[in-house]
């Protein structure tokens, strides 16, 4: 009976409560060095950990029919600059298939929020294996496209005018460092997993265009990050993400940090980036509240290489409830100072490093 597709803006609400943050205790970071398929046969998950690339072969097919409906295919960009941010997210959770739009403007205050839903019927969507595929969703004219090709990434989306919806239409080159931060981990359910490949600091080069008013995004001042994942994921779920980046000392420095998904004690997904290569970091703790947009947040890892304070400048509150679909979202957008240690010991002060930070609850 949900064979349509479903057309509604984010509804701007109350906020959600914090991801509980992780203990202080270290854990055992296994490296993965070698290729091995993710799920084995009958949902088998024995190397979980991370790698400095996507190395783990994808095996949808290992996946048995009973848990056809838990399948998660999900791929989202945040793009950050220091006037503007937006973020595209395309995903399949099993049930239903989306598509989504956010585009924040921190000085002129205002946002676009768009959200396509399909349940049902996953026509128009189509999900790589890979980080390094095209992936893609059409309906009735309106798409959203993502294309790799030797070491970019090409992003290209339009949505007409709806009675909800603004029109929107963008292309976008970005630029893959070096290395990366993949990890497998499970969750506490068995035959659960989560598979992911966080692709940060790819620079950005193009033009979103809003109704009639274009925007720029140069490669100067903008610098992005992909969430690719794939898996078995739990129906009811929450997480702490955040990311920044910038220049200091002729070094270009960013970081993924996150919390409070699945079990990571023999991976977390948080890693520094230093001139495109991946150092690697235990847990990382926010301390603060991610529903205020005045802040501060201090933000720190338990092995003492970040202690960094995040100040923010636009706060995204979202409340997406759609069918068997829910989402709340606190995302804000700001600038990190603080001190950054590096594998050779050497201390790094950073400043005015523009990112993110989000605390996001889920039922799906």
């Amino acid at each position: 009976m949900f064979n349509r597709l479903i057309l509604i803006s984010f509804i701007l609400m109350s906020s959600c409560k914090l991801v509980p943050e992780p203990d202080l205790n270290p854990s055992n970071q296994r490296q993965i060095i070698y290729p091995a398929q993710i799920p084995g046969v009958g949902l088998d998950v024995q190397t979980t950990g991370w790698a400095k690339y996507p190395i783990w072969q994808y095996m949808p097919e290992n996946i048995p029919a009973e848990f056809a409906k838990q399948k998660k295919e999900w791929e989202h960009y945040t793009i950050v600059g220091k006037d503007y941010s937006m973020s595209i997210t395309l995903m399949n959770v099993g049930f239903a298939a989306a598509a989504l739009i956010d585009f924040c403007h921190y000085r002129e205050k205002f946002e676009v929020s768009n959200l396509f839903f399909e349940t049902n019927n996953l026509k128009g969507f189509s999900f790589p294996l890979t980080p390094y595929g095209e992936t893609m969703w059409e309906k009735d004219g309106d798409f959203v496209h993502f294309k790799y090709e030797n070491g970019k990434r090409y992003l290209e989306f339009s949505f007409k005018e709806k009675v909800v919806m603004k029109s929107v239409k963008g292309k976008l080159l970005l630029t893959d460092p070096p290395e990366s931060i993949a990890v497998v981990r499970p969750f506490n359910k068995p035959k659960q997993f989560f598979y992911e490949n966080k692709v940060f600091a790819m620079p950005v080069e193009g033009e979103v265009t809003i109704r009639d008013k274009t925007y720029l995004f140069e490669p100067e001042h903008t610098s992005s990050i992909l969430d690719w994942g794939r898996g078995v994921w739990p129906g009811l779920g929450s997480w702490y993400w955040g990311f920044f980046s910038g220049e200091v000392d002729g070094k270009e420095i960013a970081i993924n940090m996150s919390y409070g998904y699945g079990n990571d004690i023999r991976g977390t997904v948080n890693a520094l980036l230093v001139d495109g290569k991946i150092q690697k970091i235990d847990k990382i703790i926010a301390r603060g509240d991610l529903k205020n947009p005045k802040g501060p947040i201090h933000i720190f890892s338990n092995d003492g290489r970040v202690n960094v304070h995040f100040k923010p400048l636009y706060h995204q509150v979202v409340n997406a409830d759609v069918l068997v679909y829910y989402a709340k979202l606190d995302k804000l957008y700001g600038t990190f100072e603080g001190d950054i240690v590096l594998d050779d010991g050497t201390t790094v002060k950073i400043k005015d490093f523009y990112g993110f930070a989000e605390n996001v609850f889920y039922k799906w």
